[in-house]
C-alpha cells in the first residue's frame, strides 16, 4: 500500500544506504535480527528506554559475550 509505513522505512533504508555507498563509507548495511515498533504510550517509551539502558549491564551473562 502506498505511503504504508512499512514502504516508508523501506525507502528511507534503500535511501541512507545509497547515501552511504555514494559517500565512500565501506560497506554500509542495517542490522540484521530486530524489528521496528512504533512507541504508543508514555508507558511503552519508558520501559524502552530502562531496557536501553540495563541491557548493556547484562553483556556478561549473555549466551553469546566471549571472553
Amino acid at each position: 500500500m502506498k505511503g504504508s509505513l512499512s514502504i516508508i522505512i523501506n525507502q528511507f533504508k534503500s535511501s541512507v544506504t545509497r547515501w552511504a555507498n555514494n559517500n565512500h563509507h565501506g560497506y554500509f548495511v542495517w542490522q540484521g535480527r530486530f524489528y521496528e515498533k512504533i512507541i504508543r504510550s508514555e508507558k511503552e517509551f519508558l520501559n524502552i528506554r530502562k531496557y536501553i539502558h540495563e541491557n548493556p549491564l547484562k553483556w556478561n551473562d549473555d549466551e553469546y559475550y566471549k571472553v
